[in-house]
């Protein structure tokens, strides 16, 4: 008995720098299973030739293939959508666009737009477990990225970390 793939993957054709499609694809969702299908050919129980049903999209954005995908089935991090609803918004959509097909409130969207916005280096603080997602939060009242970078320099190593403290500074 053998179980077949049960959901299919996502791919898009991947362009050249002409714009046209080069044969082959990107599977911006569907990674993990993408990976455990080339281990069960790695392990040989699965030939490599043998048949993955694909839904092949066109229209649209990738980020939101996989965003789509995970925030419906698994929490993902939090600055994973953060990230996500960034790089749509860059693509065109709006604000209630993200929130409808979504299915949160345009505030939802903003607010994660502003943490998105917080200086690139406390983003990867915050996904490396080194400050909470409140005191995240306690730095998006300045867009001063220089300034928000001074402040986590000054408190990061001490004891007094409170998101008030840190709006306040």
């Amino acid at each position: 008995y053998r179980r077949t793939l049960l959901q299919s993957l996502n791919v898009r054709a991947i362009v050249d720098a002409d714009g046209q499609e080069t044969g082959q694809f990107e599977v911006p969702a569907g990674g993990r299973r993408f990976r455990a299908l080339e281990l069960l050919v790695k392990t040989k129980r699965m030939a490599k030739d043998q048949p993955v049903p694909c839904v092949v999209r066109e229209a649209g954005i990738a980020e939101e293939d996989s965003l789509a995908e995970n925030v419906m089935r698994e929490g993902l991090h939090p600055l994973d959508q953060f990230r996500a609803f960034s790089a749509l918004i860059e693509a065109g959509l709006s604000e209630e666009d993200i929130a409808a097909r979504f299915f949160v409130s345009v505030s939802t969207v903003r607010q994660r737009l502003r943490l998105a916005s917080v200086a690139p280096s406390l983003l990867d603080a915050y996904a490396d477990d080194g400050m909470t997602l409140e005191q995240l939060m306690a730095f998006t009242v300045s867009p001063d990225h220089d300034r928000q970078q001074q402040v986590w320099d000054t408190i990061k190593d001490g004891w007094q970390k409170e998101p008030y403290h840190i709006r306040r500074m």
